[in-house]
């Protein structure tokens, strides 16, 4: 025998049934749209900081793979939506039947007479869309065609839950909305693969290329770069290949007006460079590459006279060369040459594009001829330096303002030599003091003698700033035996102890030197030259110097500084010229 509550029991089953059927569903759907809203949002913060960064390989598919995720949403939510749906079918006959009644009314706070019930009355409230006036003309109009009728159907029924708010058509039109502007994002502002581009490279995301020729005193060597303007406007540069003449004959410069095989050598070279970058690449058929030749020191040393000749037979030579856009050739000076080497090192540090100059690197660079030394300094340094030069860099939306100095008679050969001539007074087995006494006699002939020590070049770095070492100032602790990281201040002490005339020193030296090979010799003077240097010529604190951290991103050459410099110049031209 049943119990006579059995009908109220099933009832009170069924809506309980039906409501939790709603309600997770209902819940269920809401949640995913806000973890789809959060996983864009993550991705949109990733895409901000790799357009800043110039990584547009990156950017295309940080937004390819939301904005895929957003339209997929939307198939997710139509089922979704179905599951709601069916709740609602079963919560709203259940009013209408078993709660509310579907005859019984009453007045609202606009004192209009509704239905009782909530799905009851929202289904009762929305028919009066398919009652509308304009609703019935398009129907007579347009719906006698039964397709035609269909869709204006569905149309209307869009249109009105888009009127009333329904999450059933803005969930899925924000999704919409959201992945056809990634879409579009990825297409326009990223870099999509070469198998899927279809050749679209938008002018602003196209692969720069450029070459540096490094037309030294010893010979020539030519670096491939590739670059891409980030989205604040600042250059990105990294190296693609770079060729020696190792092997090919003479190439150097101070050779090319008398030697056609000079000619030869540079138009192999640059032919070698741009078969190794097209295989590197993958790339058979590569643009022009912008091409600049750049001499030093090898060049810089010779008469005018004799600069101009070299300089036009490299035009001759170079100008019409295939597969590549000249740009010219150039004796830079040894200013210049510090800055290419300043950018090189903080492009590879990445503190090149810090806004407070204490975080930038300073550079100083000790090669055979010329010694440099290079530092950020604030945009007003108020007195026009006596040594040196101020180069002012366009980068981004501001200029960079870098201090340079340079002297040809101050590289680490040409001060031995003048050692040598001296009673050879840096020999291994000379004394420290006498060696050091002998240095700072140079130094103050060539380098402001009446403030030699305190910083004679009157633009003074921040206090604190770090420098990097580089050529020979890179090679000291290295040779002593102290690894890649020591500071000059530690190779300056080792030269102290294993240099010298006592025996215990020569039996220490031996030890220590034994790897350095055929460098061995030169490593005392080149060790307390440079601390010399450093720190009585230039004031600079030795424990601040040290060589380029292994860790950065790469070799800070100075063709690589060069080529920042002429992307940012170019860069500069073009925005100025767009205005």
């Amino acid at each position: 025998m049943q119990p006579p509550n059995s009908e109220f029991e099933l009832l009170k089953l069924r809506s309980d049934y039906a409501w939790k059927w709603f309600i997770f569903h209902a819940d269920q759907r809401t949640k995913m749209f806000n973890f789809m809203l959060i996983v864009v949002g993550i991705f949109a913060t990733a895409i901000v900081a790799a357009v800043k960064e110039g990584v547009l390989e990156l950017v295309f598919w940080l937004c390819l793979v939301p904005g895929l995720l957003a339209i997929f949403f939307t198939f997710l939510d139509r089922r979704n939506q179905y599951l709601v749906q069916l709740g609602e079918d079963v919560l709203g006959e259940f009013e209408r039947e078993h709660i509310f009644g579907e005859a019984e009314t009453f007045s609202n706070i606009k004192g209009k007479q509704v239905p009782y019930g909530i799905l009851w009355r929202q289904e009762v409230s929305e028919r009066y869309w398919s009652r509308s006036r304009i609703i019935a003309f398009l129907w007579d109009v347009l719906g006698k065609h039964q397709l035609i009728g269909q869709l204006i159907s569905k149309l209307v029924r869009y249109l009105r839950d888009m009127v009333l708010g329904k999450h059933r058509v803005w969930l899925r039109l924000i999704a919409l909305l959201i992945g056809a502007f990634l879409l579009f994002s990825a297409w326009e502002i990223g870099s999509p693969p070469r198998w899927l581009s279809l050749g679209h490279r938008p002018s602003w995301n196209e692969h720069r290329y450029g070459a540096i020729l490094d037309a030294g005193s010893s010979g020539s060597r030519l670096a491939l770069f590739e670059s891409r303007i980030a989205g604040d406007g600042a250059p990105h540069v990294w190296s693609l290949v770079s060729v020696e003449d190792d092997e090919l004959g003479d190439c150097r410069l101070t050779s090319l007006p008398d030697k056609q095989a000079t000619c030869d050598c540079l138009i192999t070279l640059t032919k070698r460079a741009r078969k190794n970058a097209e295989y590197f690449l993958g790339e058979p058929h590569l643009p022009p590459i912008p091409l600049w030749v750049k001499a030093t020191a090898g060049v810089r040393t010779q008469s005018l006279d004799n600069q101009t000749k070299i300089l036009n037979a490299t035009n001759a030579c170079l100008a019409n060369l295939a597969g590549y856009e000249w740009k010219g050739a150039e004796v830079i000076s040894g200013e210049m040459e510090g800055v290419y080497a300043w950018l090189a090192v903080n492009h590879v540090a990445r503190t090149l594009r810090s806004v407070d100059g204490q975080n930038t690197r300073g550079i100083v660079e000790l090669g055979g001829q010329s010694a440099q030394l290079a530092y950020r300094i604030s945009p007003s340094p108020g007195v026009a330096p006596q040594h040196g030069k101020v180069v002012k860099i366009p980068w981004a939306s501001e200029e960079i303002h870098i201090y340079a100095f340079s002297h040809d008679d101050l590289g680490s050969k040409a001060v031995r030599e003048k050692t040598k001539n001296a009673g050879n007074a840096c020999a291994p087995e000379a004394i420290p003091k006498k060696c050091k006494n002998e240095i700072n006699s140079i130094i103050t002939k060539f380098l402001c003698p009446q403030s030699a020590g305190e910083n004679c070049l009157q633009l003074h770095p921040p206090s604190g700033m770090l420098y990097a070492g580089l050529s020979n100032f890179e090679y000291v602790a290295e040779n002593m035996g102290l690894g890649t990281n020591a500071s000059l201040e530690v190779a300056s002490k080792r030269a102290h102890d294993i240099c010298g005339p006592s025996k215990k020193t020569k039996i220490l030296r031996d030890y220590v030197l034994a790897p350095a090979g055929k460098h061995a010799e030169g490593v005392c003077f080149n060790a307390l030259y440079a601390a010399q240097l450093a720190f009585y010529g230039w004031g600079i604190p030795l424990e601040n110097v040290s060589p380029p951290d292994a860790q950065w991103a790469g070799n800070p050459s100075w063709p690589l500084g060069a080529m920042i410099f002429e992307v940012a110049r170019d860069t500069a031209t073009r925005r100025s010229g767009s205005k």
